[in-house]
């Protein structure tokens, strides 16, 4: 989370934890937010030792599950 806030253009931890939700629901922050919150969510586990044996997300969900495969970089799903 702390590596997607640092790239991110706008102040992402204060979206996600402390600004008003109106703000979140605003596609220009809402995708990357959620990005970084399912691919931090996805580390923490994994780091847990929980490995998933099959991933799939719908939309977004589909990005951070490639991000996660290693399809591609977590800051190439970030920037997406």
């Amino acid at each position: 989370m702390d590596r997607a806030a640092a790239a991110a253009d706008f102040d992402l931890l204060h979206l996600l934890f402390r600004d008003r939700e109106e703000n979140l629901q605003k596609t220009r922050w809402q995708q990357p937010a959620l990005f970084a919150m399912e691919h931090a969510m996805a580390r923490y586990l994994i780091g847990l030792g929980i490995h998933p044996v099959a991933m799939a997300g719908h939309s977004l969900g589909e990005l951070t599950a490639l991000c996660l495969a290693g399809v591609y970089s977590w800051k190439t799903g970030f920037a997406s």
